[in-house]
């Protein structure tokens, strides 16, 4: 008997996202700056169906046209920094 193949399909990180909503909290950004910022791998769907960050379009039809920006959940949900920067195990000398 055959085995199952299973596809894997590409989930955003927890950590990516976290990086993204820190990014916006500075200010909105389009898709464009997105993209140059984290090389490709934003995907906003997952944002924006839990109500973190909101999308307006600005402008003609268009990538550049469409900004993001965070909500005041997203805001309140919003991680700091050195937050993202601990590490997660003790493995490298410092506390966890």
């Amino acid at each position: 008997m055959p085995r199952k193949r299973y596809i894997t399909i590409p989930q955003p990180r927890p950590a990516m996202e976290a990086r993204i909503m820190l990014a916006l909290r500075a200010g909105p950004l389009t898709m464009q700056q997105l993209d140059a910022r984290f090389g490709g791998m934003v995907h906003m769907g997952g944002l924006i169906s839990h109500g973190l960050v909101v999308s307006e379009r600005n402008g003609p039809v268009g990538l550049n046209a469409v900004e993001y920006g965070l909500t005041e959940a997203g805001r309140a949900a919003c991680p700091r920094w050195r937050d993202l920067c601990k590490p997660e195990s003790g493995l490298d000398g410092a506390p966890a």
